[in-house]
């Protein structure tokens, strides 16, 4: 029997299962460049889904986020 997952809407980004280490990938697309852009990959599904919404409810500038002075 399948299993019973919900299709997240458009725009709302991507959790991936790799076969690395930390098995899932998030991912969302940029606004401005339209390019997808990676925001990390988490051990577990619960932590990529926890950052993933974070990024949504506060979508900070992923060109400038990781920039240092």
């Amino acid at each position: 029997m399948a299993k019973n997952r919900t299709k997240k809407g458009n725009g709302r980004g991507s959790i991936t299962k790799t076969k690395k280490n930390k098995p899932y990938w998030v991912r969302v697309t940029d606004p401005v460049t339209k390019k997808r852009v990676s925001l990390g990959l988490y051990k577990t599904k619960k932590e990529a889904q926890q950052k993933l919404d974070e990024y949504l409810f506060n979508p900070y500038n992923l060109e400038t986020h990781t920039m240092t002075f």
